[in-house]
């Protein structure tokens, strides 16, 4: 593990794999920037949202698609052109979207976080065309997400329920059922934030406030602790051209200034190199 940049953001998140360009694509939620990063070259370039946003996806068309506070944006691939996609996805002032992720049939899936921790958020699913169908509710912290390598098992975090959740899952019609625990967790070891799935069917998790990442069993048992010099680990995702790359995304999201002094090394950009490649980055589909 080394950090590739020293970034120091306030809430890096989301990274993902854009293999048709072969860089990482990942944010920093609350200043509103989307950062591109060449792993050959570790030239990073950025561009401004305006807003907060929370994911970047890339898209069928070469454009990419950005998570906002309430909605769906796309723009070009150098942030210029931004517009509207599909209609706003939650209008309570109280609901944010948070993470996401792309199905294997190139379908977003995005979820909101109650900012009083209540059980209101939801998780969508969006089609090319940004049609939004609600997939679950009474959500608190909508968070990690992905997909076994068969594509039968969907795993989602919702934080404040300090677990990873396993459901069955339908690739063909996008549907999802039979939810249960996969693995909980001790609050002692952090919130349970973004995810990542390996080749093997492996789960690894970020703990945030606990500077860890976890590897898990396709049966839950944790297998590996892998520890960060940065206390708020955030997510993670695999990618590289071989796809044994893995980013990790750190914040200083809520330290103090004494804290950071004491941790420099919060809010950088990490990579790693674990001997396993992750489950395939899919495109979103645009029509």
């Amino acid at each position: 593990m080394e950090c590739i940049v020293e970034l120091g953001a306030y809430i890096a998140e989301g990274p993902v794999w854009d293999a048709s360009t072969s860089t990482w694509l990942f944010v920093d939620i609350t200043a509103g920037l989307v950062h591109r990063l060449d792993p050959a070259t570790r030239d990073l370039q950025t561009f401004e949202v305006g807003q907060v946003v929370s994911a970047v996806l890339p898209t069928s068309s070469g454009q990419l698609l950005l998570v906002s506070l309430h909605g769906l944006i796309l723009c070009e691939a150098d942030g210029s052109g931004q517009v509207p996609f599909g209609k706003p996805l939650e209008s309570h002032e109280m609901l944010l979207l948070n993470d996401a992720k792309v199905d294997s049939r190139g379908r977003l899936w995005t979820g909101s976080r109650d900012k009083e921790r209540a059980e209101r958020g939801r998780l969508h699913r969006i089609d090319s065309r940004g049609e939004a169908t609600v997939m679950l509710e009474g959500v608190t912290v909508s968070n990690g997400l992905g997909w076994s390598p068969d594509d039968r098992s969907f795993y989602y975090v919702d934080s404040l329920k300090y677990s990873i959740q396993v459901f069955d899952f339908d690739a063909e019609l996008g549907e999802i059922s039979n939810g249960r625990v996969f693995c909980a967790f001790d609050p002692d070891t952090g919130l349970p934030d973004g995810l990542s799935v390996d080749e093997h069917g492996c789960v690894w998790l970020a703990h945030f406030g606990s500077g860890i990442v976890t590897r898990h069993s396709p049966m839950g048992e944790q297998l590996e602790v892998h520890q960060f010099p940065a206390p708020n680990v955030t997510s993670l995702a695999f990618g590289g051209v071989d796809g044994t790359q893995a980013l990790i995304t750190t914040g200083r999201y809520k330290m103090t200034e004494q804290e950071i002094v004491e941790c420099p090394a919060a809010g950088n950009i990490y990579v790693a190199d674990w001997g396993v490649r992750g489950v395939p980055t899919h495109a979103f589909i645009v029509d």
